[in-house]
């Protein structure tokens, strides 16, 4: 009987000790080879159960003294950070501990965890981490993290300076903590089951306060300015912590946060909106404008803000033009000096429906030439054009001077100035 011929219960007492002395940092005189041969020899002897069994209770024990003295600490300490340094140092404490122990006891993962498709020692031990420490008592220790992570990103947001190595460490040791053991590698973690939502919803409410104090400033240039410096400060920061796997969900938030849900009403302020910007010549506010627009891909009602524009400073240039031109009737017979007067009425609106479109040409350039906006510009000048009803009349009085005045130049030239 090879089982009798090994004592479970002497060399347990010495792998037992052997544990804890790694757990409490005094591993240097230990014999890892001498404490491998006593773990060979038990799952050789088909012990290997009982070790397994032995060693989960044992770091699974040890661990719920950490949660404990863990909650002391936060209970009785102001200075929460501290408490954040103190579990982020027992994590890597226990990883490494974990470490060492999964080397004495690598004849126990080979052959009996593997064949009895169990986590591996080191697995467990993380497992125990995640189930005694953070998640014990309702996700306790969990739920206070999670709280504690968030209001240091929050005071790095509002400019403050952070310990960013400390929240990347606490963020990535959610990582490592797997919610489904049978599957690590496509499993849910912690971080994403409990920290990323939190993170999220907390980051929602953070930009919707911010926009809207931002945006009771009635100032349109302001407002593109601040949530531009927003978005760069959260791309730059959060990179610096934040898993990949989350950056794409937090930009389409805070883009929607700042972007989305009120620049329509930001564009239609009196005190520098869009208007205001095109009016003025306001290239680089809206250049910045076409930049926040893009990142949400949504022109919709800027096209339609910029149309109104547009047919208001196209209507605005016939007011005077309207009586000019009589429907009917031979001008010059009834006046030969009201068609040298109509004819430089026609040529002054045409020219300043020329300037107008040439303001419209700088101002696509500053919308990056985008094709849309020059459909949507188009359009707009043929409608506003179309709208006057002496447009024709207007279009042959200045063909007519042109060609008057182009004299003796061959037809290729009167063609390149038309």
């Amino acid at each position: 009987n090879l089982a009798s011929e090994v004592d479970f219960d002497k060399s347990w007492a010495v792998l037992a000790d052997a544990i804890r002395e790694i757990e409490n940092k005094n591993a240097y005189e230990l014999s890892f080879e001498e404490l491998y041969r006593k773990s060979y020899n038990l799952v050789l002897r088909k012990y290997g159960k009982q070790l397994y069994e032995s060693v989960k209770n044992l770091v699974g024990d040890y661990l719920f003294g950490i949660k404990d003295s863990l909650n002391i600490k936060y209970e009785s300490n102001d200075d929460k950070v501290e408490f954040l340094k103190v579990i982020s140092s027992r994590w890597e404490d226990h990883m490494l501990s974990m470490r060492m122990i999964s080397d004495v006891l690598m004849y126990l993962d080979r052959v009996y965890a593997k064949e009895n498709h169990l986590p591996l020692i080191y697995d467990v031990g993380i497992n125990l981490f995640r189930d005694n420490v953070v998640k014990y008592d309702n996700n306790k220790t969990g739920n206070r993290l999670n709280l504690l992570v968030m209001e240091e990103i929050t005071a790095n947001r509002n400019g403050l300076i952070i310990d960013i190595f400390l929240v990347k460490s606490i963020i990535g040791m959610f990582e490592s903590l797997i919610e489904d053991e049978k599957n690590i590698e496509m499993g849910e973690n912690y971080y994403l089951k409990y920290f990323e939502p939190f993170y999220l919803e907390k980051t929602h409410e953070y930009y919707e306060r911010k926009s809207s104090e931002i945006f009771e400033g009635n100032n349109g240039t302001m407002y593109l300015k601040k949530i531009d410096e927003l978005i760069t400060n959260e791309q730059n920061k959060s990179a610096l912590y934040l898993p990949t796997v989350t950056y794409p969900k937090l930009m389409s938030l805070v883009d929607k946060i700042l972007i989305s849900s009120k620049i329509d009403k930001v564009m239609k302020f009196q005190n520098e909106g869009l208007k205001h910007w095109i009016m003025n010549g306001k290239f680089a506010d809206l250049n910045l404008l076409y930049r926040l627009l893009s990142r949400v891909d949504y022109f919709d009602g800027f096209k339609i803000q910029l149309n109104e524009i547009i047919l208001e400073e196209g209507l605005a240039l016939e007011q005077n033009e309207l009586e000019t031109i009589p429907q009917e009737g031979n001008v010059k017979a009834k006046n030969p000096g009201y068609s040298k007067k109509a004819t430089s009425q026609a040529i002054t609106w045409i020219q300043k429906v020329i300037s107008l479109k040439d303001k419209y040409d700088l101002v696509l350039k500053n919308l990056n030439n985008d094709a849309s906006l020059q459909k949507t510009i188009e359009n707009s000048f043929v409608e506003f054009l179309n709208k006057n009803v002496k447009l024709a009349e207007y279009l042959s009085l200045f063909i007519d001077d042109i060609i008057k005045k182009t004299g003796n130049k061959s037809e290729e030239e009167v063609e390149e100035i038309l």
